[in-house]
């Protein structure tokens, strides 16, 4: 058996075999593979004449190649083209199982060595000197095929051998010339796959609160590829490489799942998820004096707080400014802190001590008349009603309201007025918080309206006093009048009482 060299330029187009395409460089022109064998000494001996194969040539087919570029799971074949001259009457046939590969899979390519059925085919008989061609395409796919499973970015080497028989067809009997096999180096270079696209998925996340334990989360790619979670706020949330996340603060941390792809696949969208976290509850206590007495200096509170050490923020009736002023105040602590909060609540009651200065008539008509009707006298008088409603100066100074003003339904509100309930009798009046000094504010009662007694007294802007209570109330939203509610109790069942204001000038 004759192997015979051979030299090798092996371009050509693109050779599509059984749907898969091989990417193939290309040329004008490919190289043959040639052989001129010796007449072999029986074929000389067998004629009267002597007679000899001069020329077969091997070459790749047209549009094929013998250097092939593919991608795992392509199926490949060769496509070849035979030629030879010789004496007339000679016949070329391939021997039966001729068309084989040397074993490419030996250098790691996983393919089928039997390429073709192709054995046995007689591919022409010379009927005169001269030239004869003939083309075959060889393992094209299927049963016979090579399906191509290297690895990316290899190149694999190794041999197709061609095996012809030569015979003489002048005599009676084919006359065996003798058998020659050609080896044909083929490489192929497997690539890598277009890669394909790919999908996350990342589903929506729930609520959690600042001092949650710290949880997993998933994200998958329709690769089967890992996916990477990341915060985008990592002072608010964190993400390890194990995908557990840790709350920090609250607000909303945005997550982002990524997968960068690899030679198979290419990168996947972004898929984004929001974390909305809330700051976890605390609870916080006022502790102070809150019932404290007027001294000219603000009124600082204090607060505890669980967890402890939380910072606490004050208001005072809305304001930031510590009170100072007498007053009653709506004292509101609140947390301030990234991951807790909480809120408590309390009244705060500054209270004046101080004796408060005594009004007096002479300054009341300076108020609310011109000097020259102080001077007059006329309508400054005591017993004058101005209004004409019935209520005479002297009562509205008591009272503190207008003299020239007929009274309102605000205004009537400050006269006395039955409020008892169950088993207390209760007459309620409003007195200005400036305190007359020239004045007797007497509260009688009676059970018939000929006999009356008195139950309470306030001299010159004194201290109330006598057998029934008195209570004074919440000063009005201008700070100029309070209520004061004097009570005793209740009489059996049909029996009357009756009830009067008596105001008294007493300079």
């Amino acid at each position: 058996m004759n192997t015979l060299p051979m030299t090798f330029s092996l371009l050509g187009p693109a050779l599509r075999t059984a749907g898969a395409l091989l990417t193939l460089a290309t040329a004008a022109a490919a190289e043959v593979i040639s052989f001129t064998p010796a007449p072999l000494p029986d074929y000389v001996t067998a004629n009267s004449t002597e007679a000899r194969l001069n020329v077969i040539t091997v070459e790749p087919a047209e549009g094929g190649s013998w250097d092939l570029v593919g991608r795992p799971g392509d199926s490949i074949g060769w496509g070849f083209k035979i030629s030879w001259s010789s004496n007339v009457g000679d016949s070329i046939t391939f021997n039966d199982s001729s068309l084989t590969g040397y074993p490419l899979n030996r250098l790691g390519a996983d393919y089928a060595d039997r390429l073709g059925e192709v054995g046995g085919n007689t591919l022409g008989r010379v009927l005169a000197d001269g030239v004869w061609e003939s083309d075959y395409t060889a393992a094209t796919g299927g049963a016979g095929g090579m399906i191509l499973n290297g690895v990316p970015g290899t190149t694999y080497t190794g041999g197709l051998m061609l095996r012809f028989s030569v015979y003489d067809m002048t005599g009676s009997l084919p006359l065996h010339v003798g058998t020659f096999e050609v080896t044909v180096p083929v490489s192929i270079s497997v690539v890598a796959p277009e890669p394909q696209s790919q999908t996350i998925t990342f589903a929506p996340l729930p609520s959690k609160s600042v001092g949650s334990a710290p949880f997993p989360v998933v994200a998958s790619a329709s690769s089967a590829l890992p996916v990477t979670v990341r915060s985008l706020q990592p002072d608010l949330c964190t993400v390890d490489e194990d995908g557990v996340v840790t709350l920090l603060a609250a607000g909303t941390c945005t997550l982002v799942a990524e997968q960068a792809g690899n030679d198979a696949f290419t990168p996947a969208p972004f898929v984004y998820q929001t974390l909305e976290i809330t700051k976890a509850p605390a609870t916080v206590v006022i502790q102070g004096d809150l019932d404290v007495v007027y001294d000219g200096t603000d009124k600082l509170l204090s607060a505890t707080t669980t967890p402890a050490g939380l910072t606490v923020h004050w208001r005072y009736n809305g304001e930031q400014i510590p009170p100072r002023a007498p007053g009653i105040y709506v004292v509101d602590a609140l947390i301030e802190d990234p991951a807790r909060e909480g809120q408590a609540q309390a009244q705060l009651i500054i209270t004046d001590t101080s004796p408060a200065p005594l009004a007096a008539y002479a300054d009341w008509l300076l108020t609310h008349f011109t000097p020259q009707e102080i001077q007059d006298g006329l309508v400054t008088a005591r017993t004058a009603d101005l209004a004409e409603d019935g209520t005479p100066n002297l009562l509205k100074y008591a009272l503190g309201l207008d003299p020239w003003t007929t009274m309102s339904a605000e205004a009537r509100s400050a006269l006395p007025r039955f409020a008892g309930t169950g088993g207390t009798n209760a007459l309620v009046f409003s007195l200005p918080l400036a305190a007359a000094g020239d004045l007797i504010v007497k509260v009688e009662a009676s059970s018939d309206l000929v006999t009356w007694e008195e139950i309470a007294r306030r001299t010159r802007g004194g201290a109330w006093t006598g057998p029934a209570s008195v209570f004074t109330g919440t000063p009005d939203e201008a700070g100029v009048r309070a209520e004061t509610l004097v009570t005793e109790p209740a009489l059996p069942v049909r029996e009357r009482r009756f009830y009067r204001l008596n105001i008294e000038f007493a300079p």
